[in-house]
């Protein structure tokens, strides 16, 4: 995995880690994470691209566990995960989730040491049941109540 905080210039290494141990989560910024690359490119301060990368991270794990709220053992996935942005935070938001599920169609970009899952990148990878909408409507009406 190619790091952006593994790269040449030593000072940024020192800035991603400084910023990510105020919030107590990996430091690791992939070369190829979208957020933080078109961050970057739109604002040339990288400390302050650094911090409010991770802010909004934060900020998004937040919102998920206020949307969870106090349900016990939730299980949790963050479909199109990308490089980890919000899934570095869920622990600390979500400490009572047992199970999180990482999923994206990079590879690299879900290893954040939760459970990854590699989604496809076109529809024709994967192959689903097909139910039409009169099957659907059959069932329903089968139903017993």
């Amino acid at each position: 995995m190619m790091l952006v905080n593994n790269s040449d210039n030593p000072s940024r290494k020192v800035v991603i880690e400084n910023i990510a141990s105020t919030f107590d989560v990996i430091p690791d910024i992939h070369e190829l994470d979208f957020i933080f690359q078109y961050s970057l490119s739109r604002n040339p301060n990288f400390s302050r691209v650094v911090k409010r990368y991770f802010d909004r991270g934060a900020y998004a794990a937040k919102k998920l566990a206020d949307f969870i709220g106090d349900r016990q053992d939730p299980s949790v996935l963050d479909f199109a995960s990308g490089y980890g942005c919000v899934a570095r935070h869920l622990r600390h938001f979500v400490p009572q989730a047992s199970k999180v599920t990482c999923c994206d169609i990079h590879p690299d970009a879900v290893s954040l040491g939760c459970k990854t899952v590699v989604s496809y990148v076109s529809s024709h990878e994967r192959r689903f049941p097909v139910c039409t909408y009169k099957q659907r409507a059959i069932h329903r009406r089968s139903l017993t109540i």
